[in-house]
């Protein structure tokens, strides 16, 4: 059986290769603009951001053309790492539930990330210890989805069910949320880092 990295990387080869790319563009830009108005009420443009699960870096360039300064990402998807990389952003080939890098950040996103990993703790857990500064915020985006067998054809390896079932995964010693919005089936926080003991 494939590892879940892999049935990944494979999916989104095939969503990309599927996309009319003026079309996939235009959506992009219109799903991206209220992540980063989100983002704006929680951090400045000059704070350095990480978003993990780049795909193809569409989400980084939407970033550089709001004004953010600092930017970098992380993927499994390495043609997408390697697109990034030739449009000037840094980024590494990366497992979301397993990575650090050089330096933390003040700013975090995992918009559609989480259900594709098959323990989502080990992904906060991650974030907590490797890749935020104390005070830093965490923009997350799920789907909600009814539990099914998983991985789904989208490869789907964890359904969320409710905001309630999404905020169970950030311990409330470690995690403070700011902002929940549900918006029709997509649940989305933000959560700020509290101060490490």
């Amino acid at each position: 059986m494939k590892d879940y990295i892999e049935v990944n990387r494979e999916n989104a080869r095939r969503i990309i290769s599927k996309a009319d790319k003026a079309r996939y563009k235009r959506l992009e830009d219109k799903r991206y603009l209220p992540i980063i108005d989100l983002i704006l009420k929680h951090v400045n443009k000059e704070a350095p951001l990480l978003d993990i699960g780049i795909r193809e870096g569409k989400f980084l360039e939407v970033l550089k053309k709001s004004g953010f300064k600092s930017i970098y990402g992380v993927d499994v998807y390495i043609e997408g790492v390697e697109r990034a990389k030739s449009l000037g952003f840094e980024a590494k080939v990366a497992d979301a539930q397993n990575f650090s890098l050089e330096k933390k950040f003040d700013a975090a996103t995992l918009s559609h990330v989480l259900e594709h990993c098959p323990e989502p703790n080990k992904v906060i857990q991650n974030v907590y210890d490797n890749v935020l500064n104390d005070d830093g915020i965490l923009y997350v985006e799920v789907p909600v989805q009814k539990k099914e067998p998983v991985p789904t054809a989208h490869a789907h390896f964890y359904c969320f069910t409710s905001m309630t079932e999404l905020l169970s995964f950030f311990d409330k010693s470690k995690w403070s949320v700011v902002e929940k919005l549900v918006v029709g089936e997509i649940l989305k926080i933000i959560i700020k880092k509290l101060k490490g003991e």
